[in-house]
Parts: C-alpha cells; structure tokens; sequence
C-alpha cells in the first residue's frame, strides 16, 4: 500500500516546483476539412487541455468533433463571444445518445450557445456538435431533443430520446465561422486512459486507473485546482496537464501493470477537494484530472 503524507494530506514525494514552472494557455483544434455531421465525426487531436475549437458552418452543414470530458463539474463548451449567427450546440455519447444541449445561452448570452456537465455521467469520450438554428438531431425514432424551451439546457426530450443519432433537419443555412470555448475538456485522441478517485478525505483515499498501457511507470501529480499547466523540461517537457500551479508537486511513480490498477492510502485534510492526473511515462499521455473526495 503507498502511502499518503498525513501533513499535507497527499503521497509521500517531491515538490514539483524545481521539475514544473510557468503557466501556460490551453490549446485550441482548428477545424481540418468539413468536419463530418455524424459519428465518428473529426477527432481532436493533442495533449493536456483542450480550450477552443474554431470551425466554419457552411449551409445545410453540422460539424460535430471527437472529445474527452476530463472533468464534469468543470466542464462547458460555449459559442458566446465566439460566433456572429444563431448557434446550437449538442453532445452524444459514444454510442451516438444524446446527452445535453442548448439552443440560446441560458445564462443572457444571447443566440449563442453554452452547454455543461450537468446531464453528462462521467468522463470519458463524447461528441460535441454544433449547427445553426433550426438544425436539428433526429434518431430512428425522431427528434432527439424537442425545438423548444431555446434558453434552457436539456436532456434530450424529443420523441427520438431512446435511439441514437441517425442524421440532421436540413434547415440551417446560415453560414459564418465560429469558435466553441470549453473547460474540462480534452483532446479526442485521448483514447480511454482514465483515473478514478474514492474513500474518504480526511481518511483513507484510492486512486484507481485504466486504459493505460501496459507495463509502463505513470507518474501521480497533485494540485489544488484545475488549470492548464504545462510542463517546463525533462522527458514530458510541453505536456499540458489539466492542473494548475497551486500545490503542484510529483507525489510518486507507480507501475501500470496489465494497464489497470489502484493505489491507496491515508490522507489528510490538506489533500481533501485536491485533484489527481496520471502522465504516462515515457509517452506523456495524460488522464483526465479526478478530484480527492
């Protein structure tokens, strides 16, 4: 069993702050092609957080992106200060089930369009569409999600709900670029390497993994909050992780054995509401950020 430094209330290890230094901006895909309207759509690709996608709507067109949810209570996707036409923004699971949507941003914002984590279960893989009003998602059964209430966030309600999307109304003809602003949020290639936090704070805490690969060392990385720090130097040097500054430290090394596993250990107060994220060594892949109960 590893265990948790009681002081500070995480593993045992080293400040991070000779190893990590400097904050830098999340990163942003840029629409390659025309995004396709249905799954598998365009997959995000990179490392750390992703924060902005820019597109181009043409006519009759819905472009929907391949991404990871690394954090639901953080997470949003927005169109407010990034688009001139009346958006709409929808996201599906990976069976292509709708999850949530917004037309007109419930918090003022006008046209635009914002969408958070409060219907989506868990991290993981999803895809984030967006289209011009009156555009609309339809499944077997068909609409997935009714035209109306505009300023309010859903679950899908339509009569098409059950069933998963099958293709789009051809109604929205308005053309013009746009960029989508997200938090918690990753990028789509970051396949299924997730972390998971459970127990209790103060008290005994476990960190448990998966989709990792085999045989390899990953490194546990504490902080306080949610950020986008990058790092510095070393073998992971420019790996974006989805923490910030505050508190960042290594705490340990751990092995991946068959690509799953778990850690546990005895924690203290200084650790509770602190958020985990795995970088795998030597690839610097990242998983998404947990948070300590």
């Amino acid at each position: 069993m590893t265990k948790f430094n009681a002081r500070v209330g995480i593993f045992a290890g080293v400040a991070a702050a000779a190893l990590l230094g400097g904050v830098a901006n999340g990163q942003t895909w840029t629409e390659s092609g025309d995004a396709p309207d249905l799954l598998p759509g365009q997959e995000t690709q990179g490392a750390g957080a992703l924060t902005q996608i820019d597109g181009n709507h043409d006519a009759n067109d819905c472009d929907l992106y391949k991404i990871t949810i690394t954090d639901i209570g953080t997470f949003s996707a927005s169109t407010v200060g990034g688009a001139s036409f009346d958006t709409q923004l929808f996201l599906f699971d990976e069976n292509g089930m709708g999850v949530t949507h917004d037309d007109d941003d419930p918090n003022g914002g006008g046209l635009q369009s914002t969408i958070t984590g409060a219907f989506v279960p868990g991290p993981g893989t999803y895809y984030l569409a967006i289209s011009a009003y009156n555009m609309d998602p339809n499944s077997a059964g068909g609409l997935i999600w009714n035209s109306s209430p505009f300023n309010v966030e859903r679950a899908p309600d339509g009569p098409g709900a059950g069933s998963p999307l099958l293709n789009w109304t051809a109604s929205g003809t308005t053309v013009g670029t746009y960029s989508i602003f997200l938090s918690g949020a990753g990028f789509g290639n970051g396949g299924g390497y997730f972390l998971s936090v459970g127990g209790q704070c103060p008290g005994t805490v476990s960190v448990r993994w998966s989709g990792a690969t085999p045989s390899r060392q990953q490194a546990i990385v504490f902080a306080a909050n949610t950020g986008a720090f990058v790092i510095p130097n070393g073998p992971c040097q420019g790996t974006q992780l989805g923490l910030s500054s505050q508190g960042l430290r290594l705490v340990n090394t751990v092995g991946t054995g068959n690509g799953s596993g778990q850690v546990n250990g005895s924690a203290g107060t200084g650790a509770c509401g602190g958020r985990l994220q795995l970088v795998e060594l030597p690839s610097c892949n990242t998983s998404n950020v947990g948070q300590i109960p």
